[in-house]
């Protein structure tokens, strides 16, 4: 089983922000959708003005 995690350019990699299945992952997304609070802690969706979901990284 795989798990879920980021990696920056330098090679580094973190999976303690993130949850530990896709099912998670999906449901943390559903809620910043309907709350507008983040994902991880650090990403915000947003609609531009063409009304086209965009992801907005905030740290």
């Amino acid at each position: 089983a795989g798990r879920l995690g980021e990696h920056d350019n330098e090679g580094t990699v973190d999976f303690d922000r993130w949850p530990t299945s896709l099912p998670g992952l999906l449901e943390l997304t559903a809620d910043a959708l309907e709350s507008g609070k983040t994902v991880l802690g650090h990403v915000r969706a947003k609609v531009d003005t063409d009304r086209v979901l965009e992801w907005e990284i905030t740290h």
